[in-house]
């Protein structure tokens, strides 16, 4: 069982707090900032930023395409956006919870997507010359640090101090780096402020990879976990998926600057043959033209449930007509030739309609031969026997 963590009402915090007076500021003595970005508009430097999404969306890539677009900007000395917003280049640390071996095969495949290579030894010779060969302007390690244990950030930090400047850190994903519970209000409350303390230390941006809330409909949930993790973010960025191959962005929260537009994205598969994959990064896309696709398919889908019942209707209806010439039960045959020429089709698609009006309790079955319904009644006139249709 893991140890109480500390809570801020306690005596020992509270008079570490009485040995840090507050200072007050005229309005003279505040200073006047703008925002300043790491990718304008997207990702703001200097703050607590949380990518969240359901898994297997693309959550990581879009994170390796920003970190390696930061990176990339810093080593190969060429201005760089990233969906046609600017760039500022930066050194970035991403710390991965799990097996760092596959990261280099993903970076590999960043750069294919953006550089067009298609052999290893072209692909590490850009790589090299973007993102560092001795002095490196993207760093990976392994580790799993609880940001929210003091004694193992402070660890942390002196291990990223060690590198150097730094623009941005990645921790992918959060749940790995947080040791009390992610839906313990007071526990992520701990958790963000270590963040804010890592951001305040390190002089650089903070960027957390996180799940979605189970059973998250329209983003009615947010982030998995305690709301706490959304109200202490400075940026939070909801990634939905589309379809197979589309991720929207929608940015949920900014503090600094004004609401952004959506962003559509397409992820595109890059590899070097079908046995060596390198993984799948976006590219900007229009946003418009992807929802008319979803919205006809929709369209489309719910027009072809509207045919369905309406087949469904009229089939009924040619029963009950039977059924008013005194024929009392029908047939597959019956029903066919009392069928209107647009609906005649085979028995085994009529038969079909007529299981899923017994489903629906429309339709009594008289007759059955092995799994074929044979003879049929409507629900209302069920009161009707077998015997008596005979």
């Amino acid at each position: 069982m893991r140890p109480e963590p500390q809570r801020w009402n306690d005596e020992q915090n509270l008079a570490k707090a009485d040995k840090k007076p507050i200072t007050w500021k005229g309005y003279a003595e505040l200073d006047l900032r703008w925002p300043r970005w790491l990718i304008k508009n997207i990702l703001p430097m200097q703050s607590m930023i949380c990518l969240y999404g359901k898994r297997s969306q693309g959550k990581t890539f879009v994170a390796l395409d920003w970190a390696c677009s930061i990176a990339a900007a810093l080593g190969g000395g060429q201005p760089r956006d990233w969906a046609e917003k600017t760039v500022t280049p930066g050194k970035v640390a991403y710390l991965l919870a799990e097996n760092p071996d596959g990261i280099k095969r993903r970076v590999h495949g960043w750069i294919q997507h953006h550089h067009k290579t298609t052999t290893p030894g072209e692909t590490d010779k850009i790589g090299k010359e973007l993102l560092g060969d001795q002095a490196s302007t993207f760093v990976v390690a392994q580790g799993r640090v609880a940001i929210d244990n003091k004694v193992q950030r402070d660890a942390l930090v002196e291990s990223l101090k060690s590198l150097g400047d730094l623009s941005l850190i990645v921790l992918d994903p959060l749940v790995s780096f947080m040791n009390g519970s992610e839906n313990d209000t007071r526990d992520m409350q701990e958790f963000v402020e270590g963040i804010r303390d890592l951001v305040k230390k390190c002089g650089c941006s903070v960027l957390l990879v996180h799940h979605e809330g189970k059973g998250n409909v329209r983003n009615a949930l947010g982030a998995r976990g305690s709301s706490a993790l959304e109200a202490g973010m400075d940026t939070v960025i909801h990634m939905r998926g589309i379809n197979q191959y589309h991720s929207e962005l929608e940015i949920t929260k900014q503090r600094e600057a004004r609401a952004h537009s959506n962003l559509m994205l397409r992820f595109d598969e890059c590899e070097y043959d079908p046995d060596r994959p390198l993984g799948k990064f976006p590219t900007l896309v229009d946003a418009a033209g992807i929802k008319d696709q979803t919205t006809t398919k929709k369209t489309a889908r719910a027009s072809k449930e509207v045919q369905k019942a309406q087949l469904r209707q009229i089939h009924k209806e040619a029963i009950i007509r039977l059924h008013s010439k005194a024929i009392g039960s029908a047939t597959i045959e019956n029903i066919v030739a009392e069928l209107p020429e647009e609906a005649r089709k085979s028995k085994s698609t009529t038969g079909r309609i007529l299981l899923n009006l017994e489903k629906d309790h429309q339709i009594k079955t008289i007759k059955r031969k092995g799994k074929v319904l044979q003879h049929y009644i409507p629900i209302s006139n069920s009161s009707e026997t077998s015997e008596d249709a005979a």
